[in-house]
């Protein structure tokens, strides 16, 4: 059996319309009341996810995969490059 080691970019995204570049601060909070939280494998939205806290760290709950055409409208919506 042949193994091949491959590298895989994981990010979780919060995006939201209330969020602006011109609003991200050094230092500051920010309350997003309707955030939207995807999965990206690189660079592409594959999943639909919920954060959870689990004691001291955060956990993503996958709540939904994504179709292609949903990955397409969420990297134009939010300006993702591959």
């Amino acid at each position: 059996m042949v193994q091949e080691q491959f590298f895989l970019k994981l990010d979780l995204v919060i995006g939201s319309e209330e969020l602006t570049l011109s609003l991200l601060k050094e230092g500051i909070e920010i309350e997003i009341k309707d955030p939207q939280i995807f999965a990206c494998l690189n660079n592409t939205p594959v999943y639909k996810a919920k954060l959870l806290k689990k004691g001291d760290m955060f956990v993503a709950k996958v709540l939904k995969i994504f179709d292609v055409r949903e990955m397409e409208k969420i990297k134009e919506k939010f300006c993702l490059e591959v």
